[in-house]
C-alpha cells in the first residue's frame, strides 16, 4: 500500500515538472503571467477630466489632507497628457511607504467610470512613481515630466 502511494507521488512530480518545462522560454525580464504592458492607444480612450482633487500625505502615517481642486482646462489636459504620453506597466506594487500624494480623477460625466479613478504618487530623487491601484497599472516619469506633474499638483 505505501508502495502505491509513494509511485503516485512520483508521477504526480513527474507530471508537474513535464508541464513546467513545456512553458516557452522568457525573454529580457517580461512582465508577470497574466500580466502585459498597456499601450497608450488603451489609455487614451478615457474621458476629458473635468476636475482632479489633489490630496496630500500628513506626517508618515497614511493620512492624508485636500491640497486644492483643479478644474481650470489647461492643467487638466496637461496632466492627462502626462498620463498617457507612455506605455503604463501592469504590476503588482508593494511597498513599505505611503504615497506622497493622491490624485481622484473626476472624468467628464461623473457617472462613468475612468482608468485613472485614483493615481497614488510618489516623488523620490526627483522623479515621480504613478500606480492606480485598482488596475495594477504602473508608471515612472522623466525627471522633467517629474518636475512638470510637480508643478501642476503643488
Amino acid at each position: 500500500m505505501r508502495c502505491r502511494w509513494m509511485v503516485l507521488v512520483f508521477l504526480v512530480l513527474l507530471l508537474m515538472l513535464h508541464t513546467a518545462c513545456q512553458a516557452p522560454p522568457r525573454e529580457g525580464n517580461p512582465a508577470p503571467e497574466g500580466f502585459a504592458a498597456l499601450s497608450t492607444a488603451e489609455i487614451t480612450t478615457d474621458p476629458a477630466w473635468i476636475q482632479l482633487t489633489v490630496f496630500q500625505r500628513v506626517g508618515n502615517e497614511n493620512k492624508y489632507e485636500q491640497r486644492r481642486i483643479i478644474t481650470d482646462k489647461a492643467a487638466l489636459d496637461e496632466l492627462q497628457r502626462l498620463m498617457i504620453m507612455d506605455s503604463w506597466e501592469k504590476v503588482k506594487r508593494e511597498t513599505g511607504t505611503f504615497p506622497d500624494y493622491r490624485l481622484v480623477v473626476d472624468p467628464t460625466n461623473g457617472a462613468q467610470q475612468s482608468i485613472y479613478n485614483e493615481i497614488e504618487v510618489w516623488f523620490t530623487n526627483g522623479f515621480a512613481e504613478l500606480y492606480i491601484s485598482q488596475s495594477h497599472l504602473l508608471k515612472k516619469l522623466t525627471m522633467q515630466q517629474s518636475a512638470e506633474l510637480q508643478h501642476l499638483i503643488r
